[in-house]
């Protein structure tokens, strides 16, 4: 059960993550800004596909193949999405719309100066958004947690010395005011520099033969 239940909590952080990271770089992309159907959808299916590929550790192929597929889904769905309102009254293809992430009403008209349609151009900067995106997220869940655990840990040790000063305080009220620094300054039970210098080996290189 604790492994299904970490196996879950991996997908869904895979999940979430990658699909935050692909509505910013639709946007700035220039795509469509993303609506709640699609958006709803495309983490539904990043939260299957994420949990299904996550195994007991997160390794890296099964989290590049988590990440690569989020991307796409969260990319497919929302273009859909965004591109059906706008597609009345235009001439605009299906793929060109997915490829331009839904926001290509105006695009057919226009060219760049070497021929090369806007929609083309549209379509290559969405997929590099994407892809920078896709990269951005495997490099954050690599070592975002080994970066959690290490926060974790720091904060339950902070946590500890609040507890020990929290607890120390009615004793050390009930004492007179010159004693009660004294009293909450107590470290006895924390090991001074001086006994781990004293741990250390100080030994030096063989003196020689006589």
């Amino acid at each position: 059960m604790g492994s299904r239940r970490a196996r879950a909590l991996r997908g869904l952080g895979v999940a979430v993550i990658s699909v935050v990271t692909a509505a910013l770089s639709h946007v700035i992309a220039g795509g469509a800004a993303p609506g709640g159907l699609g958006t709803g959808l495309a983490l539904v299916f990043a939260i299957l596909a994420c949990t299904a590929l996550a195994g007991r550790r997160l390794s890296t192929p099964r989290l590049i193949i988590a990440v690569a597929l989020s991307q796409l889904v969260f990319h497919v769905l929302f273009s859909l999405g965004a591109a059906i309102p706008e597609a009345h009254g235009h001439s605009v293809t299906m793929l060109g719309m997915v490829m331009s992430g839904g926001n290509t009403a105006h695009l057919p008209a226009l060219t760049t100066p070497r021929g090369v349609s806007a929609l083309e151009v549209a379509g290559a900067r969405m997929w590099l958004g994407h892809a920078v995106a896709a990269v951005a997220t495997i490099v954050l869940l690599l070592h975002g947690e080994r970066a959690l655990a290490v926060l974790l840990r720091v904060a339950a040790e902070r946590l500890a010395v609040l507890v020990s000063v929290v607890a120390a305080l009615p004793s050390a009220l009930a004492l007179p005011r010159g004693r009660r620094l004294l009293a909450l300054g107590d470290r006895r039970g924390v090991p001074s520099l001086d006994v781990l210098l004293s741990t250390r080996p100080h030994r030096g290189p063989p003196s020689p033969a006589l």
